[in-house]
Order: C-alpha cells, then sequence, then structure tokens
C-alpha cells in the first residue's frame, strides 16, 4: 500500500503524539505513587519522634518522681523518696494523686542518697501495685529491713539492689513468672536465709516453671529457696552467686555455680 510523504509525516507524528501521552501517563503515574506513599510515611514518621522520651521531674510530698511528657496516659518513675519514713515505715505507693507508679529507679531508696533510709526497719507495696521493675542499687545500704515482699508486678530486680541490706532476713517474690535478678543484686545481704517463690504465673493465670533467676550475689553460706504451691516445676532452674542452696519442696534442681542440697 502507497503511503505518501505527506501521510507517513502525519502518522509519525501521531505516534510520536501517542507515546508523549503514554510516557506523561507513565509519570502522572509514578507521582501519584510517590505522594501517596509520602502522604502515608510522614505521619509515621511524625509519630515515631513524638514518641521520643521527654522526661519531667517534679515533687508531690515525699516523692520525687519522673513521667514521660510525651506519653499518655500519664505515669510516674520513682527518683527518689525524700521522707524520713513514720515509725521508721516507708509504703512505697501504688498511685500518686491518681497516676500509676511504673518504676523504682536506680537508688531511689539508696541509704548513701538519702541518710533516713538507714532508720528505715519496714519496705512495704501498697496493695495494687503495678510497679514492674526496681533499678540498680536500689535500696543499696537499707541495713535495718529485716523483710521486703515484691508484689506479683515486680519482674526484674536491678544489679546491686539490695547490697548492704544487712538486716534483710527474708525475701518474697510474688510472682516469678519472666523474673530476674541483676549482676550480684543481694551481695551484702549477709543476714539474708530464704528467698521465698509464691508463685509463677504466666499471663493467662497457669503455673509455670521456675526458670532463671539471675546472679543473686549472695554472701550467704545457708540460703534456703523456699518454692510454694503455686509453681509447676524447676525446668531450667538457675541461681548463679549462691555458695550454698537448699531448696524446698521439689526434688529436681538444676543450679548452675552452687552447692546443690535438696530438703522435702
Amino acid at each position: 500500500e502507497y503511503i505518501s510523504p505527506q501521510n507517513a509525516t502525519i502518522e509519525t507524528v501521531k505516534n510520536q503524539a501517542k507515546k508523549k501521552h503514554k510516557t506523561r501517563t507513565i509519570v502522572l503515574l509514578v507521582l501519584s505513587i510517590l505522594f501517596l506513599v509520602a502522604a502515608v510515611v510522614t505521619p509515621i514518621i511524625v509519630l515515631t519522634a513524638k514518641k521520643k522520651p521527654n522526661y519531667v521531674e517534679e515533687n508531690a510530698g515525699d516523692w520525687l518522681l519522673r513521667y514521660n511528657a510525651n506519653a499518655t496516659p500519664k505515669t510516674y518513675d520513682i527518683v527518689r523518696y525524700l521522707g524520713e519514713g513514720k515509725d521508721g515505715k516507708v509504703t512505697i505507693p501504688a498511685k500518686i494523686d491518681g497516676i500509676q507508679v511504673n518504676y523504682i529507679l536506680a537508688n531511689a531508696f539508696n541509704a548513701n542518697a538519702n541518710s533516713n533510709m538507714k532508720n528505715i526497719t519496714s519496705i512495704e507495696f501498697e496493695e495494687g501495685s503495678m510497679i514492674s521493675a526496681i533499678g540498680n542499687n536500689a535500696f543499696e545500704g537499707c541495713s535495718r529491713i529485716t523483710e521486703i515482699t515484691l508484689p506479683t508486678s515486680v519482674k526484674s530486680v536491678g544489679a546491686y539492689a539490695f547490697r548492704n541490706c544487712t538486716g534483710l532476713e527474708k525475701l518474697y517474690i510474688g510472682n516469678a513468672y519472666g523474673f530476674t535478678f541483676g549482676e550480684n543484686a543481694l551481695m551484702g545481704a549477709s543476714s539474708l536465709s530464704s528467698i521465698e517463690i509464691l508463685g509463677s504465673y504466666d499471663e493467662n493465670g497457669n503455673k509455670t516453671s521456675l526458670g532463671d533467676l539471675g546472679n543473686l550475689g549472695s554472701d550467704n553460706n545457708n540460703l534456703n529457696i523456699i518454692i510454694g504451691e503455686g509453681v509447676n516445676g524447676l525446668n531450667g532452674f538457675v541461681a548463679d552467686g549462691v555458695k550454698t542452696l537448699t531448696v524446698y519442696n521439689f526434688d529436681e534442681l538444676q543450679v548452675n555455680g552452687t552447692e546443690e542440697q535438696l530438703s522435702s
């Protein structure tokens, strides 16, 4: 079929126009996709940036507290106990001014930071406490405390938390599920005779085996670990840093770095 030069030129122009239109369509499509991605990603970046902690400290009676100004709902961490302890007792509140207390930070009750703590004989956690962690050296040097019961919410005790608590005789752990001691948490607690584990329950309330308690660093040559009925077994149980250990209520034990003794 014969195509005149004039018609050929027209056809070429039409093809070029089609190619330009196709290219323009692709470019617009790509730009639209990029715009949509930017619209989705940018708020995420902004939200992520907003989540960066902005800690603010404030006083509330006997307590120096910290909260994250960028977090909702507002919760408190205990930075320092500032009081004297009425009749030698300190009760750690579950809430302060209606705001939940989540953490006890490092050195919060350290007797070297607050000399009044050397006269404290009793530390109690208020009923309903949701405190999940106790920081390093938190109760160091509280030499007159004889026993302490950790609420079921506590999952970690920091390094040297009870160092040189020379009067501490008994420590009760409310729930050992996921619980660990930091390095040498009980170093210098020379009077400690027993750690009683009241239970080990998962988030569904089921009994579980007792796991790795971490490095206790106990100086006591005859430390008893008493395991309550709320524990289902000792699969993987480890308690480092204990010189001599007696475990009640079970006939099987796996312990690293200790002389093993079993009692029924």
